[in-house]
């Protein structure tokens, strides 16, 4: 969802964007005096464990905004010598505005800004925002994504620490917002390989989907192909003749799997597609709420289960 905001919009959605932040809040303004409840927001989301990122012109605070930022423990705080953009980051919302973090202009300027939100009952896909061939479908795409990161990443790179916070104190300061898609892909594909190892997984570009991880010959003669790490993997013949593979394998055509994993079940179905290509699909919703390992965990059940029937004599091709 893209909406505009108007001064008293953006007060309410700052507001709310902090307030149902997760995990994390990412703050770009030059100038800060916050009112009371910008205030009270902060120290609320601090108290909860929202880790804060704030990048400001640090020389031009007051002693009474030093003071609430220095007591705050989950604050990472930067100055930066000129920056002057104005931006509100979280995992879900996104507002570029031209207001300051002060009280004067959230009560007597007339700003305005945009909201983006990632809402999952919207039924807008964001990566097919912004096309070519119509450019007032939206306006955000992926390519958006990366050049807001990479530009705050560039105001982070001049910036200077003058706080940390205590997860920044203990382990070194990282950013989850500021994840580039590279960045994701490199991550997942480091996690599937330690899993798994000594199978070797590596991004693959040229497929239909997006995010698409291979592993060449994970089966003799059949390459997994990861395309949906939530949802969807599929095995795919690298040897032999297609018709072939079709006839041994059309008996594992919707064969339903069951495996428990942690006193729960879950449930997956494999269909023999074109190119004797077997998918093989779990549920979305449920395997999306598991974590990775655990998630990596079924699958490799799932795995398990289809190997019994790659036996040497289906193996065997004319």
């Amino acid at each position: 969802m893209i909406k505009f905001l108007n001064t008293e919009a953006l007060n309410k959605e700052i507001l709310s964007l902090l307030y149902n932040a997760n995990k994390e809040v990412l703050i770009v303004v030059p100038f800060i005096k916050t009112s009371r409840y910008i205030q009270t927001a902060l120290e609320i989301i601090d108290n909860k464990g929202t880790e804060i990122t704030i990048i400001c012109r640090v020389n031009q605070l007051g002693q009474s905004e030093r003071t609430l930022l220095n007591r705050m423990t989950n604050l990472n705080l930067l100055s930066h010598p000129n920056v002057h953009a104005k931006c509100y980051f979280s995992e879900n919302r996104l507002i570029i505005t031209s207001l300051n973090m002060t009280a004067h202009s959230e009560k007597n300027n007339r700003e305005m800004g945009i909201l983006i939100e990632d809402n999952d009952e919207d039924d807008t896909d964001w990566s097919n925002d912004y096309p070519e061939d119509n450019p007032n479908a939206g306006f955000v795409s992926d390519k958006f994504y990366e050049d807001l990161i990479n530009e705050i990443q560039r105001i982070l790179n001049a910036s200077e620490f003058v706080k940390k916070s205590k997860r920044s104190l203990e382990n070194g300061f990282s950013s989850e917002l500021l994840k580039t898609r590279g960045d994701i892909l490199k991550e997942n594909v480091d996690k599937l390989n330690k899993f798994f190892a000594p199978k070797k997984f590596r991004y693959h570009s040229e497929f239909e989907y997006d995010d698409t991880y291979i592993c060449e010959n994970y089966f003799d003669k059949f390459d997994l192909i990861i395309k949906d790490i939530e949802e969807r993997f599929e095995l795919s013949p690298n040897k032999g003749k297609i018709n072939e593979w079709n006839d041994k394998l059309q008996f594992l055509h919707r064969k339903e799997i069951e495996i428990m994993s942690k006193d729960k079940k879950y449930y997956f179905t494999i269909y023999l597609n074109k190119g004797a290509k077997l998918n093989i699909v779990g549920n979305f919703e449920e395997l999306s709420c598991l974590s990775m390992t655990d998630r990596f965990n079924t699958w490799d059940g799932v795995l398990g289960n289809i190997s019994q029937y790659f036996t040497p004599d289906l193996l065997k091709t004319k």
